[in-house]
């Protein structure tokens, strides 16, 4: 080992380079082929520069460096010595990128000890003069570098590029910061087309106005006759609270499209105004994220107790009154779980706003947030919610045979599957329209957050072209939850309904007004009271009414056919 250790550091320094430029000068013709070298087979790259920036002899003298390697004198020895012979290749812009001269000074900083325990110096082909330098171009490796696997995809698992800078049709947060995120223009046309906001823009006052009144007539219909409705089917009214409230932000954008709420209002006085990126800065942003977040997460999980109290009034036989007794822990679980939900997402400055409506809410523009709190645990209660709703269901018809094989008429029963079974079907589209929208919206960020409004931290080439999505998806994103009011007046209307609010409203206008109650003493005079006159609309306590008389009632006491009676007070 030594003897080839002697023999690489000597060839080496035959071999340096005389120049005193950078040797990884960019070049505008080459391209990016894959690496063949197998000493460099683990390092997180897998495309090299061609033609490389160091002449074939010296890149044939790689091998020569094992001995080097193998005494791990630095954690990032391979990783240098790979960037200097196969030096990484972006494939959105070809050239060659090599590591930082920093990286060079750590590593000549801990292995030239060794080297100089021959007598020799530093092989002139690795002198860190020669390695480029903050701003310009190169590569930082990450911790552990050495014992991540080969990655398959060369944009995902870049080390990170130095002097990185936002696309033109980004808005750059903090220019000092070479870490800060890129965002997205208030009103510019990134990801959606102009037709794209002009249909939602004509649509969406309409679809949100319908969401709110007749959401509002549904959860109406249940407070004016709370003794009509029991659970299960109460569970379906608060979840017309929930649209109704979760539509407020929707009818305020389309009723007045030039507000936005999302619109950052605390950007430098030289920078273009940008969309929020994990916080929130204002009260609007955080009022239509409370709206928006808080009140989906509660509309599914009252969906999720409307099937779960269906399968134990269905299957467990419980009957309303025992579903009413744990009704409070029904209310605990629906209303503040997504609470706290919610709190966890500003905590962690998940919170950022979409290009489409300007409203702020969860997973626009970060896949993980998207995964964790809203695509995943939708995805959980909406499976455990289906699950249970068939079970029920199973049980609910095969209970309706055991009555028909009596004899008994099931046309009450026959009524309520069917429109139970009509509303956890609407629901049920709805729900998975929206997690459809979930995972393509998911795809999308996979394949362009790194490289657009993540592009500086993530250390890869940013995309200079803009990306587009499917207009069409974004859309059915938006107007499912809104479309949720089907269901929940589907069950509510009926002429039982009607009914009750003419009654109440009759009741409201047409009530005749009460006559005054005329005064009476206080005491009665002839009792002898002390004369202290009268109150006022205060009436005296009536004297008990006499007791009725008895009268003489006969009971049977005996079926025989010989009548025998008894004389019997009542």
């Amino acid at each position: 080992m030594i003897t080839r250790l002697f023999m690489l550091l000597l060839s080496g320094v035959a071999s340096g380079v005389a120049s005193d430029g950078s040797m990884f000068q960019e070049s505008t013709k080459g391209r990016c082929v894959p690496m063949t070298t197998k000493m460099c087979a683990d390092i997180p790259y897998n495309m090299t520069y061609y033609p490389h920036p160091i002449s074939a002899t010296e890149q044939s003298q790689i091998d020569h460096f094992n001995p080097l390697i193998k005494t791990k004198c630095h954690s990032h020895i391979k990783f240098f010595l790979c960037s200097v012979f196969e030096p990484m290749c972006p494939e959105q812009m070809p050239q060659a990128v090599t590591a930082c001269r920093s990286v060079c000074e750590e590593v000549k900083r801990e292995c030239v000890s060794i080297i100089e325990e021959f007598g020799l110096q530093w092989p002139e082909l690795l002198e860190c003069s020669k390695f480029p330098a903050s701003p310009e171009l190169c590569m930082q490796p990450a911790e552990n570098m050495g014992h991540a696997a080969r990655p398959t995809s060369s944009l995902n698992h870049f080390p990170r590029l130095q002097s990185q800078s936002c696309p033109a049709y980004l808005v750059d947060t903090d220019t000092d910061d070479p870490l800060a995120p890129c965002a997205f223009p208030c009103k510019g046309d990134i990801i959606f087309t102009a037709h794209d906001k002009a249909f939602l823009r004509k649509y969406l006052p309409g679809v949100a106005i319908a969401s709110c009144v007749f959401s509002a007539f549904a959860f109406l219909t249940f407070l004016i006759d709370r003794s009509r409705f029991r659970f299960p089917e109460r569970c379906i009214f608060y979840l017309s609270l929930c649209y109704l409230l979760y539509s407020l932000p929707f009818l305020a954008i389309g009723l007045d499209p030039q507000l936005q709420p999302a619109c950052s209002t605390m950007q430098h006085p030289d920078q273009p105004p940008h969309l929020l990126l994990h916080h929130v800065d204002s009260s609007l942003c955080t009022l239509s994220f409370f709206l928006t977040y808080y009140f989906s997460m509660a509309a599914v999980l009252w969906w999720f107790m409307f099937a779960f109290t269906w399968y134990l009034s269905a299957t467990r036989k419980w009957v309303p009154e025992s579903l009413e007794a744990s009704s409070i822990r029904v209310h605990v679980v629906a209303w503040f779980a997504p609470l706290v939900a919610a709190i966890v997402v500003v905590m962690t400055h998940s919170v950022d706003s979409s290009e489409l409506t300007g409203l702020c809410g969860v997973g626009n523009t970060n896949r993980v947030a998207l995964l964790l709190y809203s695509a995943l645990p939708r995805a959980i209660i909406g499976c455990v919610a289906l699950l249970f709703f068939i079970i029920g269901t199973g049980s609910m018809v095969r209970e309706r045979n055991h009555f028909r094989h009596r004899g008994t008429d099931t046309s009450k029963l026959d009524k309520l599957m069917l429109k139970t079974c009509l509303f956890f079907f609407v629901c049920a589209v709805l729900w998975l329209s929206g997690l459809a929208a979930d995972l393509y919206h998911y795809a999308q960020l996979q394949a362009w957050q790194d490289t657009t409004i993540g592009c500086k931290q993530s250390g890869t080439p940013c995309m200079q072209s803009k990306p587009r999505a499917n207009g069409d998806v974004y859309l059915m994103q938006v107007f499912a939850p809104l479309f949720a009011f089907v269901g929940p007046f589907i069950w509510s209307f009926s002429l039982k309904t009607l009914s009750s609010f003419k009654r109440r409203i009759c009741c409201c206008i047409w009530h005749p007004a009460q006559s005054k109650t005329p005064a009476r003493p206080l005491l009665d005079a002839s009792g002898g009271g002390s004369g202290l006159g009268t109150v006022p609309g205060i009436p005296l306590p009536q004297p008990p009414a006499p007791r009725p008389t008895h009268q003489h009632q006969y009971v049977p006491l005996s079926t025989s056919s010989q009548p025998r009676w008894q004389h019997n007070h009542v």
